[in-house]
């Protein structure tokens, strides 16, 4: 038997204390922890009263107290203490509390049985209170699971560099997708590790080449030579119109995994590279994110977080995805996606 590597090993190691610290009312990031504890589940299903256990677990210190169920443990505390006659009253009123999130969580999974489609790996049980792992993967449940993957990097943390590099890749595949055909589209990415080569060069250097690509003129921004980093910008395209001249349309396009996503949406405006290059034309800013950022009924969870930028998240990504389904495996590292797939504890 093919020993599990030394990453693998401390995947599941982390996997038996890790509770993430999400707002109890993020129920799209909930979602994809549960989906996640469902996969690596050793009989791979999870219900309601499963993920409770866990959350309740972590509340007791039989393993990692997070932040929010720390706090939450404190609310209940003081809500409860006047009914409250022992410890064991307090930890069953508590567990009621956690039993409606844990089903709101669940509510939500329902919505995603139905609004992926084909692109959904589990299978929610008539109740409705459990999921359970398909039992072959398709090709379009990689994809779900590669961007289930990369909205976890605080338990991919062995993995993040490959996998966020990995969803550079994605998105710039799709990206020619936004725009008419014969659109052009380059990588800007500090770090990917695709081999692009623009992706090498100096921050000077990217802005130049840029600069001629879109026919705009480079500023004089005193960036240090020795600067290889993007600027904060990941991907950019722009459709010509049939002649050399400038005043066409461009888009700027930013990739972000972790929660910090609203603050990257500036980076890709004009205002923020103005100061680095002449733009004749309005931005078009991008962000792409692999979460599914809806409430459980398809709405914006928040909308008044997604400022003046085309957000892409997770079922937009499908969409755009969706004819370059059978080029999944040579876009992403299929062996860092197969060799998570390989991890199974027993987590509760």
């Amino acid at each position: 038997m093919t020993q599990p590597s030394q990453k693998a090993s401390r995947l599941k190691n982390k996997i038996g204390d890790w509770f993430p610290e999400f707002n109890k009312e993020d129920q799209w990031r909930w979602a994809d922890y549960i989906e996640f504890l469902c996969l690596v589940n050793r009989d791979s299903q999870i219900s309601a009263s499963d993920f409770v256990d866990r959350w309740e677990a972590s509340k007791l210190g039989k393993g990692k107290i997070s932040k929010v169920s720390l706090n939450d443990y404190e609310e209940d505390e003081e809500e409860e203490e006047d009914t409250a006659n022992n410890e064991g009253d307090l930890v069953f009123k508590g567990r009621g509390k956690l039993t409606n999130y844990s089903e709101q969580y669940f509510d939500h999974i329902k919505y995603r049985s139905i609004e992926f489609g084909e692109y959904y790996p589990f299978v929610l049980s008539s109740t409705g209170n459990s999921i359970t792992l398909a039992g072959q993967l398709s090709a379009h449940n990689r994809v779900y699971l590669f961007l289930m993957f990369c909205s976890l990097l605080g338990v991919m943390r062995d993995y993040q560099p490959q996998l966020t590099s990995d969803f550079e890749s994605f998105c710039f595949a799709l990206f020619e997708n936004l725009f008419p055909s014969g659109g052009q589209k380059y990588l800007f990415a500090a770090g990917n590790t695709s081999g692009a080569s623009l992706s090498r060069a100096t921050l000077s250097e990217k802005i130049k080449i840029m600069s001629e690509h879109i026919k705009e003129s480079v500023r004089d921004n005193n960036i240090p030579p020795y600067n290889k980093g993007d600027g904060g910008l990941d991907i950019y395209g722009f459709t010509p119109l049939g002649d050399d001249l400038s005043h066409f349309p461009i888009y700027f396009a930013q990739c972000a995994c972790t929660a910090e996503w609203q603050l990257k949406q500036y980076t890709a405006t004009a205002s923020h590279w103005r100061p680095h290059i002449s733009l004749s034309v309005p931005i078009i800013p991008i962000i792409f994110v692999p979460f599914s950022f809806r409430s459980s009924s398809g709405e914006w969870f928040q909308a008044y977080d997604i400022k003046e930028t085309v957000l892409i998240d997770r079922k937009r990504l499908f969409y755009l995805f969706s004819n370059k389904i059978d080029t999944f495996d040579e876009i992403v590292s299929k062996d860092v996606i197969d060799e998570i797939l390989t991890v199974k504890d027993d987590i509760v």
